[in-house]
């Protein structure tokens, strides 16, 4: 059991840099992990930054060999 709090539509908004709106369909549909509770959505922040992750194509870790260094 984790003692992470749950967050709020809004709060995931803020994490999600979309409108509160779209966080809504996003649970509603099931594209983003959330649970009901009543007639309200929420949320875990490590649940959406997993989620977030998992949405970005991997670029390389930016201390790899082939990384280039600017000066």
């Amino acid at each position: 059991m984790t003692c992470e709090p749950l967050i709020d539509v809004k709060q995931a908004a803020a994490i999600l840099n979309v409108g509160a709106t779209k966080v809504k369909r996003m649970a509603q549909s099931g594209e983003v992990p959330a649970i009901q509770i009543g007639n309200r959505w929420k949320f875990r922040p490590s649940w959406l930054d997993k989620w977030l992750n998992s949405q970005v194509p991997s670029l390389g870790h930016p201390c790899s060999s082939q990384a280039t260094e600017v000066q």
